[in-house]
């Protein structure tokens, strides 16, 4: 299931980590659901960006560890 985030704002600093695993930016998908975005990596939905469209969601936005 994903992790449903209702607050994610990277202006205030806000990143989503992401450890112990191959993927990168570019492995990513962002889709669109209404007015959210589900992140998508390795075809399992990882997380729900709500209130947040896909063109909103850059690289600096990810750490991978």
């Amino acid at each position: 299931m994903a992790n449903i985030i209702t607050d994610f704002d990277s202006g205030e600093g806000d990143v989503i980590g992401l450890a112990n695993t191959n993927l990168d930016f570019d492995t990513l998908e962002f889709i669109a659901d209404g007015s959210n975005t589900v992140v998508r990596g390795l075809g399992i939905d990882l997380a729900i960006l709500v209130d947040l469209e896909p063109t909103q969601v850059s690289e600096s936005d990810f750490v991978f560890v």
